[in-house]
Order: structure tokens, then sequence, then C-alpha cells
């Protein structure tokens, strides 16, 4: 490590640093999205940025922390300020962030850790053809940003030529720990690494230690008395809703992990490559770079997993995985000859079997990979292809159904969702909240201990939601031609046994056509179960619906 980092780049790593930014560049075309979460993050923002604070329902009330992204939600909003497109500019952010990182990684395996060019290639691939974080690199949120101020804030305490270098380090560490609501945790996890890798060099002065810390605690102490008085909450709201030690949680988290290793090989190699990084003379580095790649996979499965598809939560630790592999690779290849031909070959198929499930191919079968099915909301096993289109997808008909709920709604109308994000981003509706992310005492309404999809194990049933009189308590997207159907049953089955009469009185259907330049369904209504408004009589309501609804009998697309 008594190489300077500040050398010029050759032509040769130059041009080996464009052909890693290559597949990256493609994939992250490939998996361009944006995932109905970041449109919670988005709803805040524009709140944020037209002068009423970061909340996401307004309203005279405390408002909800409900979202685990501060630094985020405050660049877009910046963004919004500056009238940018909320659906492409974070998106682009967060691949040019990618793209740093990939560079960042090269050159510290290059450079600091003075690996050969050909090992230094090879161990980025790692990074660069990793389908996870290609996906993730969009996505609309902050998983690539986040894992990039990870690193940088690693390469400034452990790979500086001159020592740790408090000030960088300091920086990139408060920004890490305002980006991720565990951010913090993981910033004096570095510092207790630092002071270890100190003593690892036979070396006592703490002070550039302590003045990193001292920066990250000393920001992150204004910060949280700002979010206190704001929030009035000790943690974020996300906190409380989504966490929770227990069996089933760690018995989820740990397949959750499972289901990723096992559909993305390369990251199989970081066992082996952990003897490597353990090796006495590597140990002042390696002891933490093991930690920190280790580590995401042990908060993967203590907090349970993630709903979202391709393994978000285990991302930052990719940079530190290709360094693991670097170490790997060139002990396996430090001798001439054969040896070091296999090792570069094996290297490659397993990066090339890793690139696979990018088209939803996949060396473990199936069979085996749905032994550790983790998103029990869903009967069946879904790969992680299926998974991320079935987010694009979603993504899409939220916003479809969105935009329809604000054109019917009126503005004070309050409505109950599940899943808030581009729903509640479009429709701009008051929010009340099933999983209790931004409604804080409907958390409180179910029960801890039930496991369902991470994430979301604490949501209730929107007619549990009835006492908190919504004006709209249940809607969906519905052809035409079932709404007769629907009408007919009075969603009898939805409602609470014993309560038909009581909320007929109170509740009735209704329906719209859906006018949305991105709805390619014919006959496709906005179909809701909406609160009888003061003044107007149930019965009349009722004949009403009936009559509209007979209208559509036997009608089918283009006949309306």
């Amino acid at each position: 490590m008594d190489q300077k980092s500040s050398t010029p780049s050759t032509a040769k790593e130059k041009l080996g640093l464009f052909v890693l930014w290559l597949p990256y560049a493609f994939l992250v075309n490939r998996f361009w999205f944006v995932s109905d979460d970041a449109f919670i993050s988005f709803r805040y923002a524009v709140n944020w940025a037209n002068g009423h604070g970061p909340r996401y329902n307004l309203g005279e009330h405390v408002p909800v922390e409900g979202y685990s992204n501060f630094l985020w939600v405050a660049l877009n909003a910046l963004l919004e300020l500056m009238g940018a497109d909320l659906t492409f500019w974070p998106l682009l952010f967060s691949f040019a962030c990618g793209s740093v990182l990939i560079g960042r990684v090269f050159f510290t395996l290059r450079r600091q850790l003075e690996m050969s060019l050909p090992v230094s290639f090879t161990a980025t691939l790692l990074l660069s053809c990793s389908p996870p974080f290609a996906a993730w690199s969009t996505g609309g949120l902050e998983t690539t940003p986040y894992a990039l101020l990870m690193f940088l804030t690693f390469e400034a305490l452990f790979l500086r030529r001159q020592g740790p270098e408090p000030t960088a380090a300091g920086f990139f560490g408060l920004a890490m720990a305002l980006i991720r609501v565990e951010g913090i945790y993981w910033a004096i996890l570095l510092a207790a690494l630092a002071a270890a890798s100190l003593l690892l060099r036979s070396k006592r002065d703490f002070r550039p230690i302590l003045l990193y810390l001292g920066t990250v605690l000393t920001g992150y102490a204004i910060y949280w008395s700002w979010r206190y008085a704001y929030y009035q909450d000790l943690f974020s709201n996300t906190v409380y809703v989504k966490t929770e030690i227990s069996a089933a949680f760690l018995e989820r988290g740990l397949d959750y992990v499972l289901v990723q290793h096992l559909t993305f090989l390369p990251l199989l190699l970081n066992l082996p490559a952990l003897v490597y990084a353990l090796r006495r003379n590597r140990l002042a580095v390696g002891l933490p770079t093991a930690a920190m790649a280790s580590g995401m996979v042990g908060y993967s499965i203590l907090v349970g997993g993630d709903f979202m598809t391709m393994g978000r939560f285990l991302i930052p630790g990719l940079a530190f995985n290709a360094v693991l592999f670097g170490w790997m690779l060139s002990d396996l290849g430090r001798r001439p000859g054969p040896r070091r031909q296999v090792t570069t070959a094996a290297a490659l198929a397993v990066i090339t079997a890793g690139i696979l499930p990018a088209w939803d191919i996949h060396p473990v079968p199936e069979s085996f990979r749905e032994k550790f099915h983790f998103r029990l909301n869903f009967t069946e096993y879904h790969s992680e292809y299926e998974m991320w289109e079935f987010q694009k997808l979603n993504e899409k008909m939220r916003g479809i159904t969105g935009r329809a709920l604000k054109a019917y709604a009126e503005p004070a109308d309050s409505v109950v969702l599940g899943a808030i994000g581009a729903i509640g981003y479009y429709s701009e509706a008051f929010v009340i909240d099933r999983c209790g992310l931004v409604t804080r005492k409907i958390g409180n309404m179910a029960r801890p201990g039930t496991t369902g999809s991470p994430g979301h194990d604490r949501c209730v049933p929107w007619k549990s939601l009835i006492q908190e009189e919504p004006d709209i308590p249940s809607f969906t997207l519905l052809p035409g031609s079932d709404i007769p159907g629907y009408v007919d049953r009075r969603i009898i089955d939805d409602w609470s046994p014993g309560t038909e009469t009581r909320l007929s009185s109170r509740y009735a259907p209704d329906f719209v056509p859906v006018r949305d330049e991105e709805n390619h369904t014919p006959d496709q209504y906005l179909f809701v179960i909406r609160k009888i408004r003061e003044g107007q009589n149930p019965d009349a309501v009722w004949k009403e619906v009936h009559e509209r609804a007979r209208q559509l009998e036997g009608t089918g697309p283009g006949e309306d």
C-alpha cells in the first residue's frame, strides 16, 4: 500500500475501466425501472419543495416519518424545486453513483492494494456485471448512492497512503448516516474497525479516528435534534413498523439471503474469499473488509429480508466482495502457468453464471431455490427476475390507478391504501395507511410476531379501518363487464360479518371510466367503495348505482 494513489491513469487502465463500464451500462438500461416504494420518498420531497415540510399527509397533525432515507428525500426535494422529473433524474443520479463506485473499486484494487491489472479488472467485473447492482442503480431509491458513500468512507479510513483521512471520512460518513436510517450504526462500526486496524499495525494514534467519529456524531446529533422536534419520535416510523427481533424474522431473513446467493452465484465466493482476506500480511485491511462484506449478510438476516427484487439489502456489500475476490485471485494466481489460467477461467465462469439471471436463466434449479421461499404473501415462489417484472408492471398500473383516483376523488377525501407509493403520489389523497407506515396508530393495531411479506408484516385488512371513517376505504380497476356482478354482491364478502345493513347506509359502490394516456386496456373502470355524502339518501344512491351498472351488462372491450 505504498504506491501513490495519485499516479496518472495509464491508457490500459482507462481502457479497462471503459470496458468494465459497458456491461454495467447495458444492464442498467435493461433493468431501468422505478419501484413503487420510491414514490413514498417522492411524495415527501414534493411536499417539502412546496413549503409543507417533509411530510406525507398534509394537515395540522404531527407529521410521521415514514421514510428511511432523509438525505435522499432532501435531494429529491431539491430536484423538485428545480422542476426536474422525479421519475428520471434521481435514477440518472443513482446510475452516475454506480459508475463512480465501479471506478473507485477498480483503482482501489489497482493502486492502493497494488493488484495486477488483470486481477483488478476481473475482480471489478464482479461488480459491473452484477444484475442486482445494475437493477438498483435505478429503482428510484437511495441504494447505490448509499453503497458509494459507504465505500468512500471505508476508503478514507483504511486505504489512504498517509493513514486515515478524518476530514474526507467524516464528510462521507455523515452523508452515509443521513441517507439510510441504519447508516449511523455502520459509521460507528467503521470507527471501531479503524481503531482495530491501527492496533493491528501497532499504531496508537487514534486522533484521526476520534476526529472522524466526532464529525459524524456532531452532524448527526444536529440532524437528530431537528427530526425529533419535527416528528416527535425517537426513531423513524419505519423502524417500528418494519423491524422485530424474532425467530420467524431471522428464519425469513436467512431464506432471503440463501435465495439471493443461489440466484446470483458470485455471492457464494464470499466465504472462501474470507480466508484470503484474513491472512496475516493483510489483516489490518482484510479484517475490516471482511467485516463489511459479511456484515451486509448479517444485517439482511437480522431485519428479516426485503420484499423487493434482487437482494437490495446486499448491494452495499458488493464493492467489498470485489476486494475480497481480488485478494483471492491474486493469491491463487500468484504462480505462473496452468494454475493462473485455470483460476482466471474459473473466475470468468462464475461471473458469467452471475449474469444469466438477468435473462431469468438459472444454474441452480428452481426446485431447489423455492425451498427458501421468503415472500410469504405469494403462495408460489417467483424468481428475482419475475419479481422485477412484477414490480415494473405494478408501478405502471398503480400510476394509472393513482391518476384515476385523483381525477375522481374530492381534494379532502381520505383513502385507505396498503401500497402507498405510486397511488399515493399521483392521487395526492390523504392516505390512511393499512401498514402503518405514515399512519402511526395503525402500526400498533397489528399484532407483532406474525410474518408475511418482508416489510409488510403489520398490515391490517381494509375493513378493519372502517372505524376511521375513510371516504374511500376500497377501490380497484375493473373491466366494465365485471361491474354489475360486483355491485349486485354489494361487496358483502369484503364487509365484516353483521355489518351489512349498517355499512350499506354509509357506503356505496361507484365507478368511473379510466381516462389515462398510459392505460391501453379498453373498457377499464375505477371501481370504488365510497362514503355516501351528507344529504344523500342511501336508497337513492344504491338505486342509481344499480341502474348505471345494468347499462354495462353484456358490454365487452370497446362496446361501452
